[in-house]
């Protein structure tokens, strides 16, 4: 059976200067190595999530997804201290009193980390679920699905053949 691959791509377009494409160069090296090392020769479709306010035409020009979406950057609700750290709390006050000493504690850092990953999660399952939907309405079956960030480059050939299937 042909392998049919969905890459579901997620997160921010970069931060770096922009090359002559208009497209920030941090990223457009990622898309050339995707194109080049990993769906050259292979049946695919591109699936692309991420957040407003970037350079964002010129790249999924460039990209060419499948399906896409954009969303405004969100602020996931801020918890409180004792949420970040209620596993070690649950482990006893030892084990949160010893976690909390080891560093300065800065909350406002903290929180801001927090709402990274929450970034990242949201937009990784959107691009998930663009793929999910896109599939059942099309009645495609995909052999596998790369989900990975714009700012990942893949340096070597990727062969999709030598993933063992009891992994996938």
């Amino acid at each position: 059976m042909e392998n049919n691959i969905a890459v579901c791509l997620s997160g921010m377009l970069g931060r770096a200067k922009l090359g002559k494409d208009d497209i920030p160069l941090d990223v457009k090296h990622s898309i050339e190595s995707l194109k080049k090392n990993v769906l050259k020769d292979v049946k695919h479709d591109i699936f692309s999530h991420t957040w407003a306010n970037q350079e964002i035409e010129k790249t999924f020009a460039s990209l060419n997804p499948t399906q896409y979406s954009i969303t405004d950057p969100i602020k996931f609700s801020k918890p409180t201290q004792i949420e970040l750290y209620y596993h070690d709390l649950r482990r006893g006050v030892k084990s949160f009193l010893k976690e909390f000493g080891r560093y300065k504690f800065n909350f406002s850092v903290a929180q801001n980390k927090l709402n990274n990953c929450m970034s990242q999660l949201y937009s990784q399952g959107s691009s998930l679920n663009l793929m999910i939907n896109y599939a059942n309405i099309n009645k495609i079956k995909y052999t596998h699905v790369l989900v990975t960030r714009y700012d990942v480059e893949f340096f070597s050939k990727f062969n999709f053949n030598n993933l063992s299937e009891k992994y996938i």
